[in-house]
């Protein structure tokens, strides 16, 4: 079976050229030969309660990537439906004039099962903040008994200081070429 480096589709061992137009003999990306017509998606949550779109993997130079659709509860994925490689449209205008609702639009190039790698990272992020609020709660709670309105910022800021971690590490990924390119 040949994975495509690209999209990571795997493709039949004797294919020539991957769907996304990666073409396997000479190691370049092409016009594919088949021509998907994108659709388009959205996901939405109202109060924190819905389906939501995290995680970016697999970037591509077109603007695409690789997303997980989950259902969320209080914006904490609980299940993740599938997989999908999109590329972001914009917010869509809210769909009930009360409580906090978003929804966003996404431009759909394909489905697939959960990528697994992707739900395995985003459990993990999640552990992670639960884990250091839970650490720099026990470690400032004598502080905080103290009742100081500084001790309490400086636990709010410390508290998140792990959240634009997902930032930083997208913004890593889409500045390195893709391995089958030099640049």
């Amino acid at each position: 079976m040949n994975t495509c480096p690209n999209c990571k589709l795997v493709n039949p061992p004797d294919a020539v050229r991957c769907d996304c137009g990666y073409d396997f003999p000479s190691g370049h990306l092409q016009t594919p030969y088949l021509r998907v017509e994108p659709s388009a998606h959205q996901s939405f949550a109202l109060n924190g309660i819905g389906t939501t779109l995290y995680g970016e993997r697999d970037f591509s130079r077109d603007g695409s990537y690789t997303t997980t659709e989950w259902l969320v509860f209080f914006y904490v994925p609980v299940i993740p439906i599938r997989s999908l490689r999109v590329r972001y449209q914009g917010p869509v205008g809210r769909k009930f004039p009360f409580g906090f609702g978003s929804a966003h639009s996404y431009e759909v190039f394909g489905r697939a099962a959960p990528n697994w790698k992707q739900v395995i990272f985003t459990y993990g992020y999640v552990a992670l903040l639960a884990t250091w609020a839970v650490l720099l709660c026990r470690l400032f709670s004598p502080v905080i008994a103290t009742g100081g309105a500084l001790s309490v910022s400086l636990l709010f800021m410390a508290l998140i200081l792990p959240v634009p971690m997902p930032w930083f590490l997208r913004h890593h990924t889409q500045r390195k070429p893709p391995p089958d390119r030099k640049e």
